[in-house]
Parts: C-alpha cells; structure tokens; sequence
C-alpha cells in the first residue's frame, strides 16, 4: 500500500487470526480534539501543524511525555521532525521540503539549520514535549 493510501486509513481491529484488518477513516469523534488533515480546507486555514508519533507499547499511559518518540511540525511546504532524546537517542532531526520532496527523501536540516532552529522553536512553543 502507498504512503498516500496508508494515510487514507486508521488501523483496524485485530480478528480472532491476529491479523490485522484496515477500515476507511468515517471521521473524528466529537469528543477528540483536532483536525483531519485530509481535509485540505482545514489544514490550510492554520498556519501550522503540529504532531507527535509516541512508542507503540505506552511506559506510562498517565504521562505522554514518557512515551514521545518524535515531535513534528508542518508549515507551508515544510516539515520538521524531531527525535525525544530520551526515546530516541541517535535520532536526528529532519526537515523535508514536501513541495519538492514530497517522499521525505532528502533530508535538509543540517543544509537549512536556520529553518530548522526557526521551525523547532515553533514547535517548541506548541507543546515542549516535557
């Protein structure tokens, strides 16, 4: 499945083979925060977007923080990763031209630190991840 479809669909439940099944995404619950960022009209409307992608198996469900692997953030036609240093610790941090690389091949950071600084102090002031 390509990285586009993928996006297209959440992860569904596991049957009794423990396989995994995949469903068409039917849209945010209300009680969830956020948007969907299929849905161009409302990623467009913001000046940022931000993420975090946490560890699979939690270390502690009552703390986010504790299980943060990466922090990101999208601006126009760029977007940073970051890696926690504490989950991650030979992570490098990752800027993306997505107009021109839209496959995050080429990664920019140490080309662009500047970008990347002005971009990892935005995310910063979105969410530390402490």
């Amino acid at each position: 499945m390509s990285v586009g479809n993928r996006i297209r669909y959440l992860f569904g439940p596991v049957n009794r083979e423990g396989l995994c099944k995949w469903r068409p995404f039917r849209g945010r619950p209300p009680e969830l925060q956020g948007i969907n960022l299929l849905n161009r009209d409302a990623v467009e409307h913001r000046a940022a977007v931000c993420g975090e992608i946490f560890e699979h198996n939690a270390v502690d469900i009552r703390d986010p923080a504790k299980n943060l692997q990466y922090r990101w953030i999208r601006v126009g036609d760029w977007k940073l990763i970051v890696p926690n240093r504490e989950r991650v610790p030979d992570g490098t941090i990752e800027l993306y031209n997505l107009k021109s690389d839209p496959q995050e091949v080429a990664n920019l950071a140490t080309k662009q630190p500047d970008r990347a600084a002005s971009l990892q102090k935005m995310l910063d002031a979105a969410w530390p991840g402490k």
